[in-house]
Order: C-alpha cells, then sequence, then structure tokens
C-alpha cells in the first residue's frame, strides 16, 4: 500500500468507524470516546501538498482556532469560574474534526466526485447496519433476559429508559443515535422513491432498501429522542418538495388516514387514548426540556457577564443548543470572527455551493450525494436547536461530503445547464 492509498484508507476508516460509536473502544476508555477519534491525529498525512485555494481555506479558518483556544486558556486561568474539565482537549479535538475533514476533502480532489461520494455513503450505511445488528441483539436480549443492564452499558455511552421502554442506542447517546437513525432513514427513503433513476443507485436491491429502511425507521422510533422526530419530519418535507413520485404517495397516505378517521368516528377517541395512556406518566415526569430552558438561560447570563470575549470555548457543551452555547462560549467577538470564516468561506466556493443546492447547477451523477448532503444539513442543524453536535461524527462526515466537491480538481463533464 502506498502513501496515497494509506492516506484513502484512512478516509475510509473515518467514516466506517463514525456509525460504530464506541462499539469498538477499549473499556478502560473515558465512555464519551468514539472509535472515529483514533484516526483524527492523522490529519497532517493529508497537507503534505496544498493548492491555493486550499491553503487559503485553512488560513481563514487559522484566527477562529485562535481565538477558541485563546477562550479556553483565559477560562482555565479565571478561578471564579471553577471550571475542572481540560477545555484545551476540547479545542484540540474540535481542531482535529475540522482539519481532518479539510484534509480529507483535499485528499480527494483527484478522484471522481460522484463515484467517491457514494461509496463513501455506502460504507457509512454498511457501518450502520453493523450498529442496528448490535443494537437489535442487545435490545432483544435485553428483553429475553440475555443481557443484564450492566452488559447492556458496556455497548452504549449511556443506557436510559425512555417512555417505558429501552432506549435504542448501541454505542453512542440515544438523542445522538436517534438523529443518525433519522438521517440514514431519509436516504434509504429517497432511494426507495427513486429506484429507478440510475443516478440513485447503490447496488441494494428492492427487498434489501425496505428491509433495511423497517430495521433503521423501528430504530428511529425506539431511540424515543423527540428532536430526531422533528428532523425526520424536515427531511419529508425536503422529500415533498424535490420528488413528484413522493407528493403522490404523500397525498395518497393523506387519503387513507382521512378514510381511517372517517371509519373510526366516535371509536377515534377510545383508541387514542388506549395509544397514549402509556405515554403520558413518563412524558409528565420528564423534565429533560425544562432542565434545558434553565441551561439556555444560564448561557444568556454568562453572556452578559461576559459579552465581548464570552466565557470560553467548551465550557458551556450541557447546554444542547449549539447556537446559544457558541454565543455565549465566544461572545459578541468570537461571534464575529466565526461569522468572517464563514462569509469568506461561501465567498471563496459559491459556485460549487449553488452546484449542491440548486439542480441545475449540479451534474447528473452527483445529484444524489448532493441530495444525502442537503439531508444531513436538515439533520445537523435542526437537531442542534435541542443538543449539542459539534463533536458527532455525523456532522463531520456531512461537512467532508460537501467540501470534497467543492476542492474537486477534476471538471465533471456531464454539467447541466438547463435552467
Amino acid at each position: 500500500m502506498n502513501f496515497a492509498n494509506f492516506r484513502i484508507f484512512l478516509i475510509y476508516l473515518f467514516v466506517f468507524l463514525g456509525p460504530l460509536g464506541n462499539l469498538l473502544c477499549p473499556r478502560f476508555l473515558p465512555y464519551q470516546f468514539r472509535a472515529f477519534y483514533f484516526v483524527l491525529p492523522a490529519f497532517f498525512l493529508f497537507y503534505t501538498k496544498l493548492y491555493y485555494k486550499e491553503l487559503k481555506t485553512v488560513l481563514l479558518f487559522l484566527p477562529f482556532f485562535l481565538y477558541a483556544l485563546a477562550s479556553a486558556y483565559f477560562c482555565i486561568n479565571r478561578p471564579a469560574l471553577h471550571f475542572e474539565e481540560s477545555l484545551i482537549s476540547r479545542v484540540g479535538l474540535f481542531a482535529c474534526e475540522v482539519l481532518f475533514m479539510f484534509g480529507a476533502a483535499f485528499c480527494l480532489r483527484d478522484q471522481k466526485m460522484a463515484k467517491e461520494k457514494k461509496r463513501l455513503i455506502r460504507i457509512y450505511l454498511a457501518a450502520f447496519f453493523i450498529s442496528l445488528l448490535v443494537g437489535y441483539a442487545l435490545f432483544a436480549g435485553y428483553y429475553l433476559k440475555v443481557f443484564s443492564w450492566e452488559t447492556i452499558d458496556k455497548f452504549t455511552v449511556i443506557t436510559q429508559m425512555g417512555w417505558g421502554i429501552l432506549r435504542f442506542s448501541p454505542g453512542s447517546y440515544p438523542n445522538e443515535y436517534g438523529v443518525v437513525a433519522s438521517f440514514v432513514s431519509s436516504i434509504l427513503l429517497l432511494l426507495i422513491i427513486e429506484r429507478k433513476n440510475p443516478a440513485f443507485q447503490l447496488g441494494l436491491s428492492k427487498k434489501s432498501l425496505y428491509c433495511f429502511f423497517g430495521l433503521t425507521f423501528g430504530a428511529l422510533l425506539l431511540s424515543t429522542t423527540r428532536a430526531a422526530y422533528l428532523s425526520f419530519v424536515f427531511a419529508l418535507l425536503y422529500i415533498f418538495c424535490i420528488s413528484k413520485s413522493f407528493r403522490y404517495l404523500s397525498f395518497l397516505g393523506l387519503a387513507a388516514v382521512m378514510i381511517f378517521f372517517m371509519v373510526m368516528g366516535d371509536r377515534l377517541e377510545l383508541v387514542m387514548e388506549i395509544l397514549t395512556s402509556s405515554f403520558k406518566p413518563s412524558y409528565y415526569k420528564d423534565v429533560s426540556m425544562q432542565l434545558r430552558l434553565e441551561h439556555w438561560q444560564e448561557s444568556l447570563d454568562a453572556f452578559n457577564t461576559f459579552p465581548l470575549f464570552g466565557r470560553g470555548f467548551g465550557t458551556l457543551f450541557y447546554v444542547h443548543n449549539v447556537y446559544i452555547e457558541l454565543f455565549a462560549e465566544l461572545g459578541l467577538i468570537g461571534c464575529l470572527t466565526l461569522l468572517f470564516f464563514g462569509l469568506a468561506y461561501f465567498f471563496q466556493h459559491q459556485i460549487g455551493i449553488k452546484k449542491v443546492f440548486l439542480k441545475r447547477w449540479a451534474s447528473t451523477e452527483e445529484l444524489f450525494s448532493n441530495r444525502v448532503i442537503v439531508l444531513g444539513f436538515i439533520h445537523i442543524f435542526s437537531f442542534a436547536l435541542t443538543n449539542h453536535n459539534i463533536n458527532h461524527h455525523l456532522t463531520w462526515m456531512v461537512f467532508l461530503l460537501f467540501n470534497m466537491g467543492l476542492f474537486a480538481r477534476k471538471p465533471d463533464t456531464s454539467l447541466q445547464q438547463e435552467s
């Protein structure tokens, strides 16, 4: 294996290890540690050769990284905060994720993008399917009295009950696994709807697609993650907007639901009461939203205390809202620095960004991967409203797919010019 192939192997390994969470991690490591962290320190191998546009992007990111590092350092030296977590390591993890993501995109610059993106998506789906099998084995084993709670706890980040059932989360947090299951469900639904389109072929048979979708959607439901349910609804709305076939099926489904309501009549209220009776007690006892509101208020108070420079990068990771978290951690100066990077990045790559989001700018071969990227962004940015996902593998996997197209050097000969 030569050096170039070894670097590509590292990228494939990063994609494969992500959905497995901590399933492959030695038990002596912290429970939050994920297997894909092992690959991140090798990011420097991708930077042996840089073109001007690539170097410019890295240099644009540098001021924000230095600001985050400085804010974490000064937070450690503020005795009044009494913050015991290793903030520098959090900044280091974030930097490794960003630099690995950009470096991997640079490394794949000369590959055929449509083919390479599909390969990464296939690897990701294969790894997720393995986690599904492990998850269902643990779930069934728990209720069949084969596995104890302590055994289950060795294969998850946090083992929890939700709405009276064991939350489905092999190798991960229930919330994190739920949003990944939602993302994969939306991809599989797209493949099912567009299975006759050659650009949407991944080598899966019709039966395999339906089986995979059923298992994945079941995992989504069993994760009992409301934020993931909401993300899936947003994904369905996006698919509804782009697919005539799905709009047709949606109208048929709506008609079936209306007929069901008409047939049930007065009996519907009794059925709904039976279905929701088991959920009401646990729902009303659930204080997770109340805790989130308290943490959000705490973050705003922190911003009022340190409005210019913020409380320090990584100090409010428990807030469960990435936007409020960054606002309070970075302060006005840090947010402006991040905004500068975002705007400069956009203007540097605006043509490539249009290819992802606008069909008339995209090649036929990349249409599927572009749809997957948009679905990924829907899940990332909606999930960030009520959770912390800066260090989630899904976040950086989607940004990797996104940036691969922006830094590609091989021209796409099948570019559509239709208006």
